[in-house]
């Protein structure tokens, strides 16, 4: 009875053990920084990682990673699905790790980690912190106004439109010109030889009348 009771508890032990939880406290860090040049940190930190961004809103400065899916065991079928929010309003650099799992009794259905989350979790959120905090010396010295280099590109743009338009009809007049007085020197060379033939022709005709 003893050892059908163990086997039975099993892929409980397995549910909630196989993703080695550990204890998780939420980033939470005042800086420095401007928000605006933490918030670029925070991108280039999450890149640099390999975390691809799902949802970025500059105005909050909050961004959300793509959710990623780890296999914990084979059988049962047990897996966890993790993603990281991030946020660096006022200067503050906060990052929180949701989390969801799955168990032996239904192994389609997520539900959240609780208060802990898998070590391996722990440790990616510690090393994400570490890179924003690395690339938040060089954003901070990148002052770049992408809204106005924009503006500034579209505006250029929007010159070379104008230039090539105003080019485009200095040579179609010019041609136009140009075929004007072909057309008129063709005309007088014509009239002139018209003028030749009559004129040659004219002697002919006296000589015929006498």
């Amino acid at each position: 009875m003893r050892t059908e009771l163990l086997l039975l508890l099993a892929p409980l032990v397995v549910a909630c053990g196989g993703a080695n939880m550990t204890t998780y406290t939420p980033v939470h860090e005042e800086t420095k920084y401007s928000e605006d040049s933490f918030f670029a940190a925070a991108r280039t930190g999450a890149e640099r990682l390999g975390y691809v961004t799902r949802a970025s809103d500059s105005a909050t400065h909050a961004l959300d990673t793509r959710e990623k899916q780890v296999a914990v065991s084979s059988v049962p079928r047990l897996s966890y699905k993790y993603s990281f929010h991030i946020e660096t309003g006022g200067g503050t650099l906060s990052i929180e790790a949701t989390c969801l799992e799955n168990s032996a009794t239904n192994e389609n259905s997520f539900k959240d980690c609780g208060d802990d989350r898998p070590d391996r979790v722990v440790k990616e959120l510690a090393a994400l912190k570490k890179e924003i905090l690395e690339a938040a010396p060089s954003a901070s010295r990148d002052k770049t106004d992408w809204g106005a280099l924009d503006d500034s590109k579209a505006g250029s743009a929007a010159k070379d439109d104008d230039e090539a338009d105003a080019k485009g009809k200095d040579e179609k007049a010019q041609k136009s010109k140009d075929e004007k007085a072909q057309k008129a020197k063709d005309e007088k060379a014509q009239k002139g030889k018209d003028e030749k033939k009559t004129a040659s022709a004219a002697p002919e005709k006296q000589k015929k009348k006498d």
